[in-house]
C-alpha cells in the first residue's frame, strides 16, 4: 500500500469517526430534550413530588449558573396552573409583586405550598374567603397586602376577581365604593392608588 493510499484511508477513517461523533451528539441532544420535556410541570399534583426532586437535582448540577438563570430554568419548566402560581412574583413580570422571588429555592418552596402533599390550596381558599380577613382601621395598606397576598397568590384566580376581593377587604379609608366595573383592572393599579392615598393622609397630619 503506497503512502497516498494510506493517507486516503486515514482521511476516510477520520471522516467516519467525526460522522459517528456527530451522530452520538445528536442522539444525546435528543435524549436530553426528551428528558427536559418530561420535566414540565403543569399543576397536576400527582406529579409534583417527582418533578420537584428532578428540579432540585438539576439545580444542584447548575454550579456555574446565577440565581437568575436558575429561576428562569424553573420558570421554563412550569406551565398552565404551575406557571400562573409563580407569575405574579416573577421579577420579569410587568408590575411584579414587591416580594418578587430572588432564588430558585424560593420558587420551589412557593410551588410546594401550593401543590405539595398538604392541601395548602384548600386552606388558602378558606382564609381568602374568610370575612375576618379584613384590614384593621389603623393598619397600613402594605401590611395588610402582605397578609392578603400570602393566601391570594396560592390560588388560581382571575385578576379582576382578586382586585374585587382585595378592595372588599380594605377598610373605609382605602375601599373604593361603587360598582365593580369602576375598579382598577390590575392589583398593581389598586396598590398604587392606595399607597398614594396613604401618602396624602400622612402629609396632612
Amino acid at each position: 500500500m503506497n503512502r497516498q493510499q494510506q493517507t486516503t484511508d486515514v482521511n476516510q477513517l477520520n471522516e467516519q469517526v467525526l460522522a459517528l461523533m456527530e451522530k452520538v451528539k445528536d442522539l444525546e441532544l435528543k435524549a436530553n430534550q426528551e428528558r427536559m420535556s418530561s420535566m414540565i410541570f403543569d399543576g397536576d399534583r400527582r406529579y409534583f413530588e417527582e418533578w420537584k426532586i428532578r428540579m432540585k437535582a438539576a439545580l444542584e448540577d447548575m454550579t456555574e449558573e446565577t440565581e437568575r438563570q436558575k429561576m428562569k430554568f424553573i420558570m421554563d419548566h412550569a406551565q398552565d396552573r404551575a406557571f400562573r402560581c409563580l407569575r405574579r412574583r416573577l421579577p420579569w413580570s410587568e408590575g411584579a409583586a414587591y416580594d418578587a422571588f430572588k432564588t430558585g429555592d424560593e420558587m420551589l418552596a412557593h410551588l410546594d405550598n401550593r401543590f405539595g402533599d398538604f392541601d395548602h390550596e384548600a386552606y388558602a381558599q378558606t382564609r381568602y374567603d374568610d370575612a375576618r380577613l379584613k384590614q384593621k382601621e389603623r393598619e397600613s395598606f402594605d401590611d395588610f397586602l402582605t397578609k392578603w397576598e400570602h393566601y391570594a397568590l396560592m390560588l388560581d384566580l382571575d385578576e379582576a376577581d382578586m382586585v374585587a376581593n382585595l378592595n372588599q377587604k380594605l377598610n373605609q379609608t382605602f375601599r373604593k365604593a361603587g360598582p365593580r366595573m369602576y375598579l382598577p383592572d390590575t392589583l398593581r393599579e389598586l396598590a398604587i392608588g392606595c399607597r398614594e392615598k396613604e401618602r396624602q393622609l400622612a402629609s396632612r397630619r
